[in-house]
């Protein structure tokens, strides 16, 4: 079993992996650096593609200044982002975020998951909210172990 206690709490029922962990009965390991490939590209981080080589199978991306060459085997490592996650955007910043929050998803509305939404834009940030919406949020604290 493989989890990160610094991400952000589950969004379904219960905190099963926090409360095997304190029971303190499973072994536990600490990692300093998560890596999702060899070429050190982190979960969250945005690029963008700058080069295609049908020829050879070759694609470019750029990861802020920094261009990477994946080869056609490796393209499963990624993901189009056009829209992405408050969990997968921890962690990153964007130039601007646009946020939604309604009712609906009631499950989402959590005082923690509106702090990292809101702290992801480096310039603008927009939130599109129902008034009910954003007081539960507010209202909402993290839930701990056990639930």
């Amino acid at each position: 079993m493989a989890g990160d206690v610094d991400q952000l709490p589950s969004v379904g029922p219960g905190a099963v992996f926090a409360d095997l962990i304190g029971v303190g009965s499973l072994p536990t390991l600490r990692l300093t650096e998560i890596f999702r490939d060899d070429k050190a590209v982190f979960n969250g981080d945005i690029g963008r593609i700058r080069a295609i080589d049908l020829d050879e199978g070759l694609l470019t991306i750029d990861f802020d200044g920094r261009p990477l060459t994946y080869e056609t085997g490796e393209l499963d490592a990624l993901a189009l982002a056009y829209a992405t996650s408050v969990h997968k955007a921890q962690g990153s910043e964007y130039p601007a975020v646009v946020i939604p929050l309604a009712t609906k998803h009631y499950t989402l509305l959590q005082r923690n998951l509106l702090y990292t939404a809101v702290t992801r834009g480096k310039r603008l940030m927009v939130l599109i909210a129902q008034p009910k919406a954003l007081a539960m949020a507010m209202a909402v604290k993290q839930p701990g172990p056990g639930g």
